[in-house]
């Protein structure tokens, strides 16, 4: 199924790509891609500046914050139920000043959910649930590639998303089902993949295009532990982009640095 939905992202990429205010801006597959887009912005964005809740509900809590923000936060409850879970599970959480994506992190990865995005509504479902629902978004990358005498090289940047983001996630790794196939009609790739996976491509991709000013960028691990890593056995990983040459290390608070190759260290 999930190829099937990643071979629609071909033939969607031409057809939306010329519509992107930035022609770095990624294009969501989906029945209403500005909808999807606006919320993942609100996860991003939104800043909840105080929560207190100690043995609340789930539903209560959600429901909480779905006030604040102004989004319906909804409840798989098929999918809880599957782990013995409802919308009356006790729950703890303090916290101030924190998104919103990271106040659903604390709270719910205790309980092993997750928050996912689908046609632009927010749901909270199992782990398990959202490695089966993905979704499939276009990345502009031409700023990105290398190119020699046959074209763009899609290799290395492809091997960088795929090694350092949630690498057991990814179907040519033997993991999941998630794939990333490169479109070189648009310079772009295609990629369809858990919500969380998503906001930690579009971080690398986003921090990738300013090695060379901001040598200290830096990537937050992603929900669940659905994040990037560095190269194996705790070695850093280096490439090279249409941005430059680069290594990718873990740093002592677990965060991942871009340094550019030209940086002295």
């Amino acid at each position: 199924m999930h190829r099937t939905i990643l071979a629609a992202g071909f033939l969607a990429a031409s057809a939306l790509f010329s519509f992107a205010d930035d022609p770095t801006k990624r294009i969501w597959v989906t029945l209403d891609p500005e909808a999807t887009e606006r919320m993942y912005e609100v996860l991003r964005e939104e800043t909840v500046s105080r929560i207190d809740f100690d043995g609340a509900p789930l539903e209560e809590v959600l429901d909480y914050l779905s006030g604040l923000i102004g989004h319906e936060i909804q409840l798989d409850n098929l999918a809880l139920d599957e782990l013995g879970l409802g919308p009356d599970e006790p729950v703890v959480i303090k916290a101030q000043s924190l998104k919103l994506g990271a106040v659903l992190k604390l709270l719910l990865d205790p309980l092993e959910l997750t928050c996912i995005v689908q046609n632009g509504a927010l749901i909270i479902t199992t782990e398990d649930e959202a490695l089966c629902r993905l979704t499939t978004a276009v990345y502009p990358v031409g700023d990105l590639l290398l190119y020699d005498e046959h074209g763009p090289n899609y290799d290395s940047l492809v091997n960088v998303v795929t090694m350092t983001i949630a690498a057991d996630t990814w179907a040519e790794n033997g993991g999941g089902e998630a794939e990333i196939r490169p479109y070189p009609q648009r310079a772009s790739i295609v990629v369809s993949q858990m919500t969380s996976v998503h906001e930690s491509i579009a971080s690398l991709l986003n921090a990738l295009r300013r090695p060379e000013v901001d040598s200290k960028a830096k990537l937050t691990p992603a929900p669940n532990g659905h994040g990037y890593e560095p190269g194996g056995g705790g070695r850093p990983l280096e490439g090279s982009t249409g941005g430059g040459t680069f290594s990718l290390e873990r740093g002592a608070d677990d965060s991942v640095q871009i340094i550019p190759s030209a940086v002295e260290r």
